[in-house]
C-alpha cells in the first residue's frame, strides 16, 4: 500500500493519521531514495550560505550528502510558517474517483504542519475565499497542531474568489519574516493574480504557492459535448472537447508561464499539482525551501 498515493488517503476518514502516516511514509521513502540524509539533516542543520565561517560547516555531512550544511543554533531553527487555503466553491470540484481540490489541500496542509512542527517550526493557517474565513496564528504546541487539524477538518468550499484583495490584507497583517504557502487553483485571471503574488511576496517572506488542479481541468474531460458550471457563479457553459482542447491547454500553459516570469524577481516558488499525484514531490519541494530559508 502507497501511503503517498491520493487513492489510498482518501479511504482514511481522520485528518491527523492521515498526515501522520503521509509524513512517515515520505520520511522513509527519503532513506531509499537520492535524498537520502536529507531527513536526518532537516531538524538541526541548514544550508550553508556564502557568509557562513568555514567552521561552521558540519563535514561529517558533507562527506555522506555531498551538500554544505551548518549546524543550526536554537534560535535559529524556529521559522513562522502561515499555511494559506483556498476554500472558494472552485475547490469543490472532483472528477470520478478523486479527491476534491479542498481535500487534497486540507490533507496537504495537515501534512505540512505535522512535517514542520517535528522541525520545531511554528505553523498557523488562513482560509480565505473573498474574505478571510479563518486565522489561526502561527504555534508549536501538540494543543495548536490538534486546533489546526480540527478546523482543517471543518473547511468546505464555497463562495467567490478574492486573491487580489485577500493576499494584501494577508501581507499586511503577517508582521515578520518567514514562510508563506499558498494551497489554491489560483482560478482568478492572470493579471489579477500577478500583483497579489507581488505583494506577497514583496514582504520578503518565503513564498511557496502550490497551484492544485483535476486532472479535467487540464486535459478537458472526454466526451462529444460537455456541459460546464462555474462552481462559483453558477454560470454554464456548453463545448464540444475535441474542438477546444488543444487552444484551452495552450492558454493554460502560457498562463503559468507568465505567472512563473513575473514571480521570477522574487523569493517565490511554484509548484503545480495534480489530485492525482503522490504528495512526496510536494512535501519534498518544501522541505528543500524551508532547508534554504
Amino acid at each position: 500500500m502507497d501511503i503517498l498515493d491520493p487513492l489510498v488517503v482518501s479511504r482514511i476518514g481522520n485528518l491527523r493519521l492521515r498526515a501522520r502516516l503521509i509524513v512517515e511514509g515520505f520520511m522513509a521513502g527519503l532513506h531509499r531514495s537520492p535524498y537520502h540524509g536529507f531527513s536526518s539533516e532537516f531538524r538541526d542543520h541548514r544550508s550553508y550560505q556564502p557568509t557562513d565561517p568555514s567552521r561552521l560547516v558540519d563535514w561529517r555531512v558533507y562527506g555522506r550528502t555531498d551538500r554544505l550544511f551548518v549546524k543550526q543554533f536554537t534560535d535559529e531553527t524556529n521559522v513562522r510558517v502561515h499555511i494559506l487555503i483556498d476554500v472558494s466553491g472552485s475547490m469543490g470540484y472532483r472528477s470520478a474517483g478523486e479527491m476534491t481540490k479542498l481535500d487534497y489541500a486540507r490533507t496537504l496542509a495537515a501534512s505540512l504542519a505535522y512535517l514542520l512542527r517535528k522541525q520545531r517550526d511554528a505553523v498557523g493557517l488562513i482560509a480565505f475565499n473573498d474574505a478571510l474565513r479563518v486565522w489561526i496564528r502561527p504555534g508549536t504546541s501538540s494543543a495548536h497542531l490538534d486546533m489546526l487539524l480540527v478546523q482543517l477538518s471543518r473547511l468546505t468550499s464555497y463562495g467567490n474568489t478574492g486573491t487580489v484583495k485577500v493576499f494584501a490584507d494577508i501581507a499586511n497583517r503577517i508582521p515578520s519574516r518567514g514562510m508563506v504557502i499558498v494551497l489554491s487553483d489560483l482560478m482568478a485571471p492572470t493579471e489579477n493574480m500577478i500583483p497579489a503574488i507581488r505583494h506577497m511576496a514583496s514582504g520578503k517572506h518565503e513564498l511557496i504557492i502550490i497551484r492544485i488542479l483535476d486532472d479535467d481541468e487540464r486535459r478537458l474531460p472526454q466526451g462529444r459535448v460537455l456541459s460546464l458550471k462555474d462552481l462559483e457563479t453558477g454560470t454554464r457553459l456548453t463545448i464540444r472537447p475535441a474542438l477546444v482542447r488543444r487552444s484551452y491547454q495552450e492558454v493554460s500553459r502560457r498562463a503559468w508561464e507568465l505567472l512563473s516570469d513575473a514571480v521570477g524577481g522574487f523569493r517565490a516558488q511554484l509548484v503545480d499539482v495534480g489530485t492525482n499525484e503522490d504528495f512526496s514531490s510536494v512535501l519534498t519541494s518544501i522541505l528543500a525551501s524551508r532547508l534554504h530559508l
